[in-house]
């Protein structure tokens, strides 16, 4: 089994030819590096309603963790929304919306949209990995989001998680099988830090390139 830091979302592995054309490990490590890290924010528009930036307003402890939150390099702009008496998970934007030659994919998927080539029920593996719904059932207790699972794209499979809070700019997210003990752990953090950071990471870069140009 993949570790969860590699294998959790979408493209984690390698996409092989198959006779039955469904592609097998799509190398999330590859094309999560992919760009610059700002086009998550600004990718090419996909038919899903555009994010809002803009935490929430919370009206209590268990909904601050509502709102837009980027994967830890960057890859993708997620939404956490309540749904009913928990909260699910669902992936809004992708900095890659189509698959790249770092993919490694097979000719016929190249530049075409990303979709959920490994979902467990094959007639689902057409359909978009952006909008698609990542994590449900999740509760929350005593600081902790908790008892739902969330899905691996890359190998079909389902983990169970936990999101714990760690300040107004982070998100600890544990992903395992069985118990917590044995799994590992990400951070997600609050999309508006993420976009005020990067931008101003690339504004030290451009201010860099110009210097060396003579600007």
């Amino acid at each position: 089994m993949c570790s969860f830091l590699q294998c959790f979302f979408p493209g984690l592995g390698e996409v092989s030819a198959s006779a039955n054309t469904r592609a097998k490990g799509v190398n999330w490590a590859k094309w999560l590096m992919v760009g610059g890290l700002s086009a998550v924010l600004s990718a090419q528009a996909q038919p899903y309603p555009q994010p809002q930036l803009n935490a929430p307003e919370v009206i209590n402890d268990a909904d601050r963790v509502l709102g837009q939150w980027v994967m830890p390099d960057g890859s993708a702009l997620i939404e956490i929304y309540p749904q009913g008496s928990s909260y699910s998970v669902r992936i809004v934007k992708l900095r890659d919306p189509r698959f790249t030659v770092a993919d490694s994919v097979d000719d016929k998927l190249l530049h075409q949209p990303r979709i959920d080539i490994h979902s467990p029920d094959s007639k689902l593996e057409s359909q978009s990995l952006t909008g698609l719904v990542i994590a449900s059932g999740l509760k929350y207790q005593d600081g902790i989001w908790a008892g739902g699972k969330i899905y691996d794209p890359n190998s079909g499979n389902y983990y169970r998680c936990k999101l714990e809070w760690v300040d107004g700019n982070y998100l600890r997210v544990r992903g395992y099988m069985g118990i917590s003990l044995f799994g590992e752990t990400m951070y997600w953090q609050r999309a508006t830090v993420f976009k005020t950071r990067t931008l101003r990471m690339l504004e030290g870069l451009l201010n860099e390139t110009q210097g060396r140009a003579g600007f």
